[in-house]
């Protein structure tokens, strides 16, 4: 799954905000010092390798729904050798 990243950044705002009682000051800098840096890093060299990437940019439900298929789908696969 992939979303643009100020979408990534409004979602972790929120929740680490809402869930976790951080200050916005602190999810910007751990954005900025850390988890921007990771996903350039980790996540975003592995898309190449990707079979499928699901555009998250819009409702997260009906994302998810598709995502536990897709796993299903690959256990099957994979049990099935």
């Amino acid at each position: 799954m992939d979303a643009a990243a100020d979408l990534r950044f409004l979602r972790r705002a929120q929740r680490d905000l809402s869930e976790r009682g951080r200050t916005m000051n602190s999810v910007i800098e751990q954005y900025l010092g850390t988890v921007r840096p990771m996903h350039k890093v980790h996540i975003e060299p592995t898309k190449t390798y990707a079979d499928l990437v699901v555009e998250n940019n819009g409702d997260v439900k009906e994302l998810l729904i598709i995502a536990q298929q897709v796993a299903s789908q690959a256990l099957q696969k994979k049990g099935a050798r």
